[in-house]
């Protein structure tokens, strides 16, 4: 859990917990070390410190750290040593054939996951990695689908929503809430070419336990089908997520209601400064 944190909420939301969670492990060492937030926390960390340098010091060019991720018989924390480093360096495509293999079933219980810092390294790939990711996506090994289905959604192409909308959709079915809302970030870049996705979108937002994903649900419907949102823009106004407000301010539909909120919100000691100049602004019929 603390690397998912560790890799998608920014580094203050997680940082004064370093205590708590070294205070778990008792003594052990984490079984992510090369991932956040053990990465921010590596003073703490003593056996990560000796795999980095290690893998430093025998591989301190790509060529070398390549030939550890390609060698069968390095171990996951030395892989996930030569990532870290090569997370920090210019692209390099050359990854991209070995990814498949650069997996690990520790802890067993969780199945294969990604070898730590591989998902950083891809995705610092961009567009290079869509070729690539377009068979990931097909694979019948769940976390290298996920891996592809990430990139397609960063930086895919119109052909490449059939599988972000099948996924989607399979979440829902799954009752698989969380994280969604990365896939709602990706089919947002797509516009209105993407309205096939508006339903189960409009449901996640409906529905989803967790508020800190309603963001961007709601900015997804925006822009898959603008003009269209007058309901769900009126409602996040009260929404209890800022960013949601935020939005709502800039674009929920003019109207008694809306000016009636905006005055609220600009006179509000509780919003932060952003939201209540948003507020102010946009009651003033400037720019949204």
């Amino acid at each position: 859990m603390l690397d998912t944190l560790g890799e998608r909420w920014p580094a203050p939301w997680w940082g004064d917990l370093a205590e708590v969670a070294m205070g778990r492990l008792d003594g052990a060492e984490p079984d992510y070390p090369s991932s956040e937030p053990w990465l921010s926390w590596r003073e703490l960390v003593p056996d990560r410190r000796r795999s980095v340098r290690h893998v430093q010091a025998l591989a301190p060019g790509n060529v070398r750290l390549l030939a550890v991720l390609a060698d069968g018989g390095s171990s996951v924390s030395e892989r996930s040593a030569a990532l870290s480093a090569l997370a920090w360096r210019p692209p390099v495509p050359e990854i991209l054939p070995l990814v498949p293999e650069l997996f690990t079933a520790v802890p067993a219980e969780l199945g294969a996951r990604p070898v730590p810092r591989l998902g950083r390294v891809v995705e610092r790939l961009g567009v290079l990695a869509v070729g690539d990711a377009r068979v990931w996506v097909a694979s019948d090994r769940p976390w290298l689908a996920r891996l592809g289905l990430a990139v397609l959604a960063r930086h895919g192409e119109v052909r490449d929503l059939p599988p972000l909308l099948a996924e989607l959709e399979r979440q829902w079915a799954a009752g698989q809430w969380c994280g969604s809302d990365d896939l709602a970030d990706g089919l947002a870049r797509f516009g209105p070419a993407a309205v096939g996705a508006a339903p189960v979108l409009r449901r996640f937002w409906e529905r989803t336990p967790h508020s800190c994903e309603r963001p961007s649900y709601l900015r997804a419907l925006a822009a898959i089908g603008p003009g269209a949102m007058g309901a769900e823009l009126a409602e996040s106004l009260w929404d209890c997520e800022e960013e949601s407000r935020l939005f709502a301010v800039k674009h929920a539909p003019d109207g008694p209601e809306l000016r009636c909120r905006l005055a609220e919100l600009q006179g509000s000691p509780v919003e932060s400064e952003e939201l209540r100049t948003a507020a102010a602004r946009r009651l003033a019929g400037g720019n949204r």
